[in-house]
């Protein structure tokens, strides 16, 4: 699980311990370390002596694995606050695969497996938050990679409508908030469709009708990082009443 071997006894005082590394190195001590290790098998022996008493002679194998690798490349900025984390790129030693990806954020734990799904910013949007996924082998090597994701909140903008009695204009009005803490960029885009083939980008404005009846006009509001909802609002243009006086002649 690395490069560099270390390895101790449980016992000291008196005995003395001889070690022996990959059938060359010899070393007598209570603990060997052995660093820079390429990936591989190596053998490893121990005996102890106390005088001229000499133990029976152990033998053990270590393995070496390629280190594993782990890059979370997902989505690191979502419109909400709730994102959903893809599988990380990885890589493993072939003969340690992956065990588990385990997710991490300030708190502690979030989820174990492959991605996480629908998962939610514990303090709404707008938030900037750190995270963390750890790859963990089968022999128990570990790597971690960290990365950040902004969670953009939705603009809101209700849309209303008058309609002045000149059988022609609908004035249209608007006021900008936010579903949750608003953004540090709060400059949004705005396009209002007249719901007469004709549109402009503003929210408060007026427009002139050609002909009276129902009309439906829709504002679609986008944030800077291209978070959008919209709003509709039925309206009617009326026509202009007119007065026809009747008079008639009378004698007097």
């Amino acid at each position: 699980m690395g490069d560099t071997l270390e390895a101790q006894t449980p016992l000291n005082g008196a005995f003395t311990f001889h070690w022996e590394f990959n059938n060359a190195l010899q070393v007598q001590n209570d603990s060997i370390a052995v660093p820079n290790l390429t990936p591989g098998t190596y053998p490893i022996s121990l005996y102890s002596n106390l005088g001229s008493c000499i133990s029976p002679t152990t033998y053990d194998t270590l393995t070496v694995f390629t280190a594993p690798d782990v890059q979370f490349t997902g989505v690191q900025e979502v419109c909400g606050d709730q994102i959903n984390c893809a599988t990380p790129n990885y890589t493993t030693d072939p003969n340690d695969p992956l065990a588990t990806f385990e997710w991490f954020n300030v708190n502690g734990s979030v989820g174990t497996g492959d991605s996480l799904i629908n998962f939610t910013s514990p303090i709404g949007a707008y938030a900037n938050l750190n995270y963390w996924v750890t790859l963990t082998t089968i022999n128990g090597c570990t790597v971690s990679d960290t990365f950040s994701i902004t969670y953009q909140p939705f603009p809101i903008a209700p849309l209303t409508v008058s309609t002045p009695c000149d059988g022609t204009t609908a004035q249209f009005a608007s006021q900008l908030s936010w579903n949750s803490t608003p953004p540090p960029n709060t400059n949004c885009v705005y396009t209002l469709d007249f719901g007469d083939g004709q549109n402009a980008n503003a929210a408060n404005t007026t427009h002139g009708y050609d002909t009276t009846g129902m009309y439906t006009a829709v504002l679609t509001v986008t944030s800077p990082w291209g978070c959008t909802t919209s709003d509709t609002a039925t309206f009617t243009i009326t026509a202009v009443p007119g007065i026809n006086p009747n008079v008639e002649a009378t004698c007097g």
